[in-house]
């Protein structure tokens, strides 16, 4: 369970301990939602629409793409520059 939640707990802790202008925070927000949705998706359909013996295996790698999803996102939030008014 640790690892499934741990792509969350990478953002949780990006949002605290950046800094981030306006358009940072709506990229972690816009980058946590496009994770959780996508992880929706993927759960969903693994469990429910598509049921196979290695169904379970969505457990151990969404959150490899959610990882990589996570670091691009916060990458592009702490590099969008503040705007000085």
């Amino acid at each position: 369970m640790a690892w499934c939640v741990s792509p969350y707990a990478l953002l949780a802790f990006a949002a605290g301990a950046m800094r981030a202008s306006r358009r940072g925070a709506i990229a972690l927000l816009v980058t946590t939602v496009l994770v959780a949705g996508a992880a929706a998706v993927a759960y969903v359909d693994a469990f429910f629409i598509h049921l196979d013996a290695q169904g379970a295996l969505i457990l151990v790698f969404m959150p490899v793409w959610q990882w990589v999803g996570a670091i691009v996102g916060i990458v592009v939030a702490s590099l969008l520059p503040s705007r000085q008014d």
